[in-house]
């Protein structure tokens, strides 16, 4: 499951490393180490003897989604980069323009976005977002990431 951050991948990470791996025995020799591992998986395979299936199979319950397959990971990274690159730009800025008063203004609202955005991002990371808000915002972030920035608004008004 996707649980965002640095966290969540070594998660993932590690929960593959522990499906995947099998130990050989000091008494077997590789070959027959191999063969009794596979044996063992042929057991819950339905045809015996059809080993790539089994690891076919055991690729695809292991493997993560990609960010492309998996559209609240999508929507959360998009976010997530966009907030970054804002605070980036805000903190580059020199000492004399943070303490302006525009300067102090944009900080709030930077802060002000990121607390709004909270609830989106806990949807994301649970997979709760309901799939009439779902679309629309994948689509807005599709856009956005083409370029598209006409159109992105265009869906944005069709949500609002």
């Amino acid at each position: 499951p996707f649980l965002g951050g640095k966290r969540g991948k070594e998660q993932e990470s590690n929960d593959t490393t522990e499906t995947t791996t099998s130990m050989p025995t000091a008494k077997d020799p590789p070959a027959t180490a191999a063969a009794s591992s596979s044996s063992q998986t042929s057991k819950s395979d339905p045809h015996p003897g059809g080993n790539s299936t089994t690891t076919e199979k055991n690729l695809q319950t292991t493997t993560p989604p990609s960010e492309d397959d998996d559209p609240h990971k999508k929507i959360h990274h998009f976010f997530k980069s966009l907030l970054k690159q804002w605070e980036d730009e805000l903190s580059s800025r020199p000492a004399q323009q943070k303490q302006t008063a525009a300067g102090k203004n944009e900080t709030k609202t930077l802060k002000q976005c990121r607390d709004y955005i909270r609830p989106l991002f806990k949807l994301c990371k649970t997979r709760k977002l309901q799939p009439a808000i779902l679309t629309p915002i994948l689509k807005i972030v599709t856009h956005c990431q083409e370029g598209e920035f006409v159109k992105a608004h265009d869906a944005y008004m069709d949500v609002a």
